[in-house]
């Protein structure tokens, strides 16, 4: 039995995402403010973001993110299991966590692994988890 050509695969599959609603597009943000958005002329919260806290966009942090490069230089070159937990890293968790009003905060590498602690913590084995849909998809 022949294949079907690439080509036709991908149009079909992209008609099947169209028709069902599922067709990916990206969005220009125009401007941000915290954990908001301005996307075409409309302000969302945006989800989508790693940014939780609204403080990429924070004065007083991109400072602090200029004077540690100065110092410190950039790049971790691994992850902390590998190389390291930075002393900066340590007493970053230790202000957040003060911030907070908790006893420990903990710093993940990236939204994909803080969301997946998320779930191992508060999903038992019998628990179900779906995505139901987005408000901005990406």
């Amino acid at each position: 039995m022949a294949r079907i050509d690439i080509h036709e695969r991908i149009e079909a599959l992209r008609r099947l995402r169209t028709a069902q609603g599922r067709l990916r597009q990206r969005r220009t943000i125009d401007r941000r403010d915290g954990v908001r958005v301005e996307v075409d002329s409309r302000w969302l919260t945006g989800f989508c973001s790693n940014d939780y806290l609204g403080l990429a966009s924070q004065f007083e942090v991109g400072a602090a993110l200029q004077d540690a490069v100065a110092r410190e230089g950039t790049g971790s070159t691994a992850s902390h299991l590998v190389c390291g937990h930075h002393a900066l890293h340590e007493q970053l968790e230790r202000e957040m966590a003060e911030w907070l009003g908790v006893p420990r905060a903990l710093l993940f590498g990236s939204g994909f692994a803080a969301n997946l602690a998320v779930q191992q913590a508060l999903l038992e084995d019998d628990d179900a988890a779906s995505r139901t849909g987005s408000t901005m998809p990406a």
